[in-house]
């Protein structure tokens, strides 16, 4: 079995071990961090600024430059860099290729699908770009470029 699927499995399973959970909701004062009944998983602190209304700025470091868009609700941080003008690394836009994997450096997402990533990944705190929406009115990331 390949590390992608084991990394997709652990998280399934994960997810069913909680499915008896009824309220997935996004309030701050209900946020735990980690892998959601719903699938999704949500990483940052502090959890009490994670909020799914208005999100206000994403910075992005990628090839040696920083950058800062406006965020938009629900949208993810790889289309709002791509909004922006801006071109990150990124390739399948599904969470299955990695090519837009950053890491966390300060705020809130939820990684609305796990895509190839493990429960290991997101106790690093890196995500899918293209699958991660901000939860917090600021969010940092570094793009993980691999050679």
């Amino acid at each position: 079995m390949s590390k992608k699927e084991v990394c997709a499995n652990q998280v399934r399973d994960k997810v069913g071990s909680q499915e008896d959970s009824s309220d997935v909701s996004l309030q701050s004062s209900q946020l735990t961090e980690g892998i959601q009944a719903d699938g999704t998983v949500i990483i940052g602190e502090p959890l009490d600024s994670c909020t799914d209304e208005n999100p206000e700025k994403i910075t992005a470091t990628f090839e040696g430059m920083s950058v800062e868009v406006d965020a938009t609700s629900g949208q993810t941080i790889l289309d709002s860099l791509l909004a922006a003008g801006q071109n990150p690394p990124y390739s399948c836009m599904s969470g299955v290729c990695t090519a837009c994997m950053a890491k966390l450096e300060s705020g809130c997402i939820q990684q609305l699908e796990p895509g190839s990533l493990c429960e290991e990944n997101f106790n690093e705190q890196e995500l899918l770009t293209c699958q991660a929406v901000p939860l917090s009115k600021r969010v940092k990331v570094r793009f993980i470029s691999e050679n």
